[in-house]
């Protein structure tokens, strides 16, 4: 008996000593890393504060949007700002659709699509669908603001009894905007004119995939949601964000390359035809399913606007971060993938090029590359309205 006492007293000792070890090394592993975090959480502070980041523009500066000159006298500003957009869902088919919200600024249906104030949808009206990435979406706009709501006021003008339906989404080219269309329709949708509003999402979609038919990197950022939340734990630590620095992440930015002129020639015409590709396809669902339609390609901050001193500078911040190509070749696909829709535009009975829309404007639009204030809004939709104002 004393024998096995003697027995189970050691085998208690040995358990008890290697779980003092464990213990101790799990206590200084998690002390090291705590110690690491506040390490790299104060030098990163310390640092902010020696020599703080440069703050151009307004996409990656909020607090700034409040000076720019249209928003310093609009008393709904500050909260319009204050208030968190929505975020996206994976959707079927076109890959993203905006989360169903409610709030005093930014509402969308159980589809996610937005709200258009002031429609007129009763029985007998003339249903107008217009679809396009965040720019018809209303990104840096309350409801009343947006391209479709500024175009429902002008219908209202009228004796004509039109609803507008808002079928933007963030991102979107008009590839997804197709398949959104194609879905509606397969659900019942019977639009009598479908818009589509396009042109920086086909460019800037290319420049930042590489590719002009892959879809947004936005894609990633919505798989992310589906991340188990001790992943995001640990990726928001100050140790992650230092580590990645110096070790390869499989979510590192590719190297920026400088393409060949043959290659950004290649990408150029690719992103040209597959654009003209969506307009056949709109143009077959039109006949098919006896709706009309308009392309219009819209203006960007890069090509015949004057420039105030802020949009230059948000122009040379944030071209050159746009995707895997040098400033100098950005910029220059940007002009010539313009100057040929510009050009060849006419060639088509239902495409208008609007990239001009604010030639005659030197006051600030633009709050980052692709966005505008509710003004620059309401010229955009003063002009579709100049072609489909009178609905036959």
């Amino acid at each position: 008996m004393n024998e096995e006492s003697t027995k189970l007293s050691g085998c208690l000792n040995r358990i008890g000593t290697i779980y003092q070890s464990i213990a101790i090394m799990f206590l200084t592993t998690v002390l090291f890393l705590v110690g690491f975090e506040v390490t790299i959480a104060t030098y990163r502070a310390f640092r902010n504060v020696v020599t703080p980041e440069k703050c151009i523009g307004y996409a990656d500066c909020p607090e700034n949007l409040l000076k720019l000159p249209y928003y310093q006298d609009k008393d709904w500003a500050e909260e319009f700002w204050d208030t968190p957009q929505p975020p996206a869902r994976f959707h079927p088919y076109s890959l993203w659709h905006t989360e169903t919200n409610e709030d005093k600024y930014r509402n969308f249906d159980e589809q996610g699509f937005r709200i258009t104030p002031n429609v007129q949808c009763d029985e007998g009206a003339y249903h107008i669908y217009m679809f396009g990435g965040s720019t018809t979406w209303g990104d840096g706009t309350p409801d009343w603001g947006t391209i479709p709501a500024y175009l429902q006021n002008m219908f209202n003008d009228t004796d004509q009894m039109i609803c507008m339906h808002n079928m933007g989404q963030r991102a979107f080219h008009a590839t997804q905007e197709v398949v959104e269309l194609t879905n509606q329709l397969q659900l019942g949708v019977r639009p009598d004119m479908v818009i589509f509003y396009d042109g920086i999402n086909e460019i800037g979609n290319m420049i930042e995939m590489g590719e002009p038919w892959l879809p947004s990197s936005i894609l990633r950022r919505l798989l992310w949601e589906d991340v188990d939340p001790f992943v995001k734990l640990v990726s928001a630590t100050n140790t992650y964000t230092f580590l990645i620095k110096y070790f390869k992440s499989p979510y590192a930015k590719p190297p920026v390359t400088r393409y060949s002129d043959e290659k950004a020639e290649q990408l150029m015409q690719q992103t040209i035809d597959i654009y003209i590709n969506n307009y056949h396809i709109v143009e077959a669902l039109s006949k098919q399913f006896d709706f009309e339609f308009k392309f219009f390609w819209q203006p960007t901050i890069a090509y015949k606007k004057p420039l105030t001193e802020d949009e230059q500078s948000i122009l040379e911040m944030y071209v050159p971060r746009m995707g895997p190509l040098y400033f100098e070749d950005n910029m220059e696909v940007i002009l010539s993938i313009h100057q040929r829709m510009e050009e060849m535009a006419d060639d088509f009975d239902h495409l208008v090029y609007i990239g001009d829309a604010y030639e005659q404007h030197s006051g600030q639009l633009y709050f980052d590359i692709w966005h505008v204030t509710p003004e620059g809004n309401e010229i955009v939709a003063r002009e579709i309205f100049d072609v489909v104002g009178s609905i036959p």
